[in-house]
């Protein structure tokens, strides 16, 4: 596989290069992190994510039993799972689309040592996630899927069935935009980095980038906050020192089957519920807006009014920090409601309410 960096795209940016270990030597007494001694021996030969996985062992164990680690019938790892919550439902586990893309039926191991037959759900190729099912009866912990704050410079932690994580990091980059082109025979986020593929692009605005020593055989982990909470799923790593991982909105789609346009020019929001726009990330002061990029005729933004230029700045009376906070709220309603905004169009600031539309069908 030949490996090119993509051209970022509405990214922020924030240097990351020894920061976790300098943050564990200013900031240890404060929030657990080792302290100043300890990185010295780091320096000495232990090395910076063992000093760090121990020093996040309290959210390993917090986090581990919303964890299973993937083995084939055989018992030959692939690499790990995540236990969601399955609504009404019993719990479902979301792992890397490349643990399973050669297997129907695996064998889950539990933190606490059981292992438990499970059974490829659901493959998405665009999403480069897999659902797998259990049986109902299954008492598997599950994390919430939620919608947490996350800036660059934040630790994230990936999580393993023991008690030490697997690797501790912090976030380089949100909103990277990257760009997957579809590549025959089949099509996956990833197929970017892979010379040969063909077909229009689109973006994929969902990755959280950190600097994790992630590798092959951790894919599917999840990557938690300093509390726990479920952040995202670990599915590559691009370059040494450079991981991706797919935030939750994204499993979300997943859980709920909701289909991904392929089309190149798209909205950021996936469901339902349809605004309309295609956008693109803007650095406010502090929070990331949505330029719109390309109103599409017919539809909600259409008949709000909205125009190419626009920078959506406020979604639901809130201020808007990503594209992704845009796409949740799109999802979060269904056709026929209406969805307010707050709009910049030059040196105004309008208030427009936007009656959503239906995804048109393909």
């Amino acid at each position: 596989m030949h490996c090119q960096h993509p051209r970022p795209q509405g990214l922020r940016f924030r240097p990351t290069a020894a920061m976790a270990v300098m943050a564990a030597t200013l900031l240890g007494p404060t929030t657990g992190l080792p302290a100043a001694s300890a990185v010295a021996t780091a320096d000495q030969g232990e090395g910076r994510n063992d000093v760090l996985r121990r020093a996040f062992r309290s959210v390993g164990e917090k986090a581990a039993r919303h964890v299973v680690h993937i083995r084939n019938q055989r018992g030959r790892a692939l690499g790990y799972g995540t236990v969601v919550a399955g609504g009404e439902g019993p719990a479902m586990v979301v792992t890397a689309l490349r643990v399973v893309r050669k297997h129907d039926a695996v064998v889950l191991l539990t933190a606490d040592g059981r292992k438990i037959a499970a059974r490829v759900q659901r493959r998405d190729q665009d999403r480069a996630l897999a659902l797998l099912s259990v049986e109902p009866d299954t008492n598997l912990p599950a994390f919430a899927v939620t919608h947490q704050k996350l800036e660059p410079g934040a630790w994230l932690v990936s999580v393993g069935v023991s008690a030490e994580p697997l690797a501790v990091g912090v976030v380089s980059a949100l909103d990277r935009r990257v760009e997957v082109r579809e590549q025959k025979p089949m099509l996956g986020i990833f197929s970017l980095f892979s010379e040969g593929s063909e077909g229009p692009k689109r973006p994929y605005a969902a990755v959280i980038q950190h600097d994790s020593p992630i590798t092959s055989e951790l894919y599917g982990s999840p990557v938690v906050s300093e509390d726990g909470q479920l952040l995202g799923i670990n599915v590559d790593n691009v370059y040494r020192g450079s991981s991706y991982a797919l935030g939750t909105s994204v499993i979300e789609g997943l859980i709920a089957g909701a289909p991904v346009d392929r089309e190149p020019k798209e909205p950021a929001a996936i469901g339902a519920a349809y605004l309309g726009v295609t956008v693109e990330a803007v650095d406010g002061e502090d929070h990331v807006f949505a330029r719109i990029v390309e109103v599409l005729p017919g539809h909600a933004a259409d008949k709000a009014g909205l125009q190419s230029g626009d920078v959506i700045e406020q979604v639901a009376d809130e201020q808007l920090e990503s594209l992704d906070q845009l796409g949740a709220a799109v999802r979060s309603h269904k056709p026929g409601d209406t969805l307010k905004l707050g709009i910049r169009r030059g040196e105004k600031l309008l208030r427009v309410d936007v009656t959503l539309t239906s995804r048109p069908r393909r």
